[in-house]
């Protein structure tokens, strides 16, 4: 767009609203979040809305279509998939602002954009979750569900997770060393202490008498070893295969699916952006609200 300068007063004051926002929450490159938001607002203007509180699904799907087919204005072709992936961080912190500012009643659900097919990752139902959950066979395949979907661990996490890291005690768990070396403690809800506690008491005790060493790792294979990354995703597809539900079986559930589907689940339930941010140990907001653009589930009627 030629110029980006603002016609209504109302979009000239959501707009500065957006910038001490974003201001006050000391989000890096403040244009990055402001630029895109400037973008729609004039959009919105040139199509004739005249107020944000008309701004219909409709539209949003429209303005979907023209920030992913639009000419990039410095290279050959379209935007990136990176900055359209930042449009979509900003509006939908912009649709939040509103919301808790009661200019809205609603959000909107934006669609997601993926260009490369293997970076979409399925998610799982809280009622396929419980039937993952209920075709476990043992404490140890029991606790390898809860901690990688209760606990929302990466695969490496889960890998490096130490018997000494699960503090029943304390209802929490901590993840010494996480992406980028960050450390966090996860709380544990009181079923996830219970059934950890089986495995920890009537579980693992047996599998490390198969071996003299003491062993630290939590997760131990039948040999009273660590369990491997890849061995801890192979033990969540027998588990997926074994409930014999072919919804779940083509979803083709990894361990990362699973923290995905605790992240969409928070979200659904109501917890704000930071929470989950510091529940998966996210370093930046914009990951996790990729998360939320991504797999936001809530059918929304402006």
């Amino acid at each position: 767009m030629k110029n980006l300068e603002l016609k209504l007063k109302s979009n000239q004051i959501a707009f500065e609203n957006f910038r001490s926002f974003i201001r006050a929450r000391n989000y890096k490159g403040i244009t990055s979040y402001t630029t895109p938001v400037l973008e729609f607002l004039i959009w919105t203007e040139a199509h004739g809305i005249s107020r944000i509180i008309n701004i219909s699904q409709t539209d949003m799907n429209n303005y979907f279509g023209y920030i992913t087919t639009r000419s990039n204005k410095r290279f050959n072709g379209t935007l990136s998939e990176s900055t359209i992936k930042g449009h979509l961080i900003s509006l939908n912190l912009l649709f939040q602002m509103l919301l808790d500012s009661g200019v809205i009643n609603k959000t909107f659900v934006l669609p997601s954009f993926n260009r490369s097919e293997n970076q979409h990752r399925n998610i799982l139902t809280i009622e396929e979750i419980k039937e993952l959950k209920s075709n476990c066979k043992n404490p140890l395949e029991l606790s390898i569900v809860n901690i990688a979907y209760g606990c929302a661990l990466r695969r490496t996490e889960l890998e490096c997770l130490n018997a000494q890291d699960v503090l029943l005690s304390k209802g929490s768990l901590v993840v010494r060393s996480g992406k980028n070396s960050k450390r966090r403690e996860v709380p544990l809800t009181d079923t996830i202490i219970k059934e950890l506690k089986d495995y920890i008491i009537n579980c693992r005790p047996q599998l490390l008498k198969q071996t003299m060493q003491l062993e630290k790792a939590f997760f131990i294979n039948a040999k009273g070893q660590r369990m491997s990354g890849e061995m801890l995703n192979d033990t969540l597809k027998y588990i997926i295969d074994k409930s014999g539900n072919k919804e779940i079986i083509n979803k083709n559930i990894t361990l990362h699916c699973l923290r995905a589907s605790i992240a969409t689940h928070l979200q659904e339930a109501g917890a704000n952006v930071e929470f989950i941010r510091d529940f998966l140990g996210h370093t930046e907001i914009d990951t996790t609200m990729l998360y939320i653009i991504r797999r936001k589930k809530r059918l929304v009627i402006a």
